[in-house]
């Protein structure tokens, strides 16, 4: 049960990544912070933003991948140092 526990927070956060991606989009020229800005510009080089509605499970995977994977933590650690 802890793993399908663990890969249901992985699917929320994907989720939580993807919204957040396109959010910050539509708040421009609004600037976030350095470890933001480094997050957002991750998920840009993966995902494009879009302007219309679609069918947005592919881009979802992706970014739950994003998180399981870790690159999403090594960027920005890259940017702003190690996380606590």
């Amino acid at each position: 049960k802890l793993l399908q526990v663990f890969e249901n927070v992985v699917q929320v956060l994907g989720i939580e990544l993807f919204t957040a991606a396109q959010a910050l989009d539509f708040r421009r020229p609004l600037t976030p912070g350095r470890g933001v800005a480094c997050a957002h510009e991750f998920v840009r080089r993966h995902i494009p933003h879009s302007e219309a509605d679609y069918y947005f499970k592919d881009d979802l995977s992706r970014c739950a991948a994003l998180v399981r994977d870790g690159g999403l933590l090594q960027a920005v650690e890259g940017e702003g140092g190690a996380l606590a």
